[in-house]
């Protein structure tokens, strides 16, 4: 990596982090479209996207990629970064590193012959952000509910790498801890660690127990009906990829607290998820 010249286009703070931690590891570290107090003096501050892909081996983009498949999720940016101006002006020998890619914008690549490594298909990127993912998802059900997660019944929507390290964590906090899941081999191990198991098939007729509910499943899972059998002061994160797995319009209409809680590594813990982004694209 030291021969390189790295760019990095979009992003939150996490990336300021990363620009700042890639000066003395890359040849050049270039950015645009992140404005900050903290980027180091030694970074190349680009004012366009053609200067900022110049001469350049990988681009860095945000995370997540795109929230509407027109523009990059800039949020220390106050103008639109286009997508396709990107591609337009990539060559297919640079590569491109970002994570969550819509269907829209891997058709858009693929036109564009762009050589996009899309991070959340990494295992070790995966699973080392869901600790992050994990401690918010906590910390927003702290703030947003009025009684302790010790000793509270606690339901897990989904055993995927999120769900798994999030259950472990609530145990850890002496939550009494229910995980939802369909597979049987999934089930298994949710009882093998300690917790209940549900079948997310018969979990309706138990919702009334729950004081908080955490669900990681990115399709709707948390319908009005569903809603309808929850205590008044169940309190909801979804840890989903946008839209999540909740009626938030229903939520609101029944009045229950629900959070749709995104990017959360870039939020609790933006210099642990830099040094991780680093250790992962320096290992590919």
């Amino acid at each position: 990596m030291q021969n390189n010249i790295i760019s990095i286009i979009g992003g939150d703070i996490r990336h300021i982090y990363l620009a700042n931690l890639l000066i003395d590891k890359v040849k050049e570290i270039k950015v645009f479209g992140l404005n900050h107090v903290k980027l180091d003096s030694r970074i190349t501050k680009c004012d366009n996207v053609l200067e900022a892909i110049n001469k350049v081996d990988i681009v860095i983009g945000p995370i997540p990629f795109s929230t509407n498949n027109t523009t990059l999720k800039a949020s220390l940016y106050n103008k639109d970064i286009y997508i396709e101006e990107l591609f337009m002006s990539m060559t297919n020998k640079q590569k491109l590193i970002s994570s969550n890619f819509s269907e829209d914008v891997l058709g858009m690549a693929i036109n564009y012959k762009i050589n996009i490594i899309d991070l959340n298909n990494i295992n070790e990127f995966a699973i080392l952000n869901a600790i992050a993912t994990a401690e918010g998802a906590i910390k927003e059900a702290i703030e947003v509910s009025d009684i302790n997660l010790h000793g509270s019944e606690v339901l897990v929507l989904g055993f995927g790498r999120c769900a798994k390290v999030l259950a472990d964590k609530l145990n850890g906090i002496r939550a009494k801890v229910s995980v939802a899941a369909r597979k049987k081999e999934d089930l298994a191990y949710i009882e093998a660690y300690g917790y209940t198991p549900l079948d997310l098939k018969q979990m309706d007729v138990l919702l009334d127990k729950y004081d908080f509910i955490f669900n990681s499943i990115p399709t709707l899972i948390l319908n009005e009906g569903m809603l309808c059998k929850l205590k008044k002061d169940c309190s909801i994160i979804d840890i989903a990829s946008s839209p999540g797995g909740v009626d938030f319009y229903a939520a609101e209409k029944l009045d229950i607290k629900a959070i749709l809680s995104l990017g959360i590594p870039g939020k609790v813990s933006p210099k642990t998820s830099a040094k991780i982004m680093w250790k992962v694209i320096n290992d590919l």
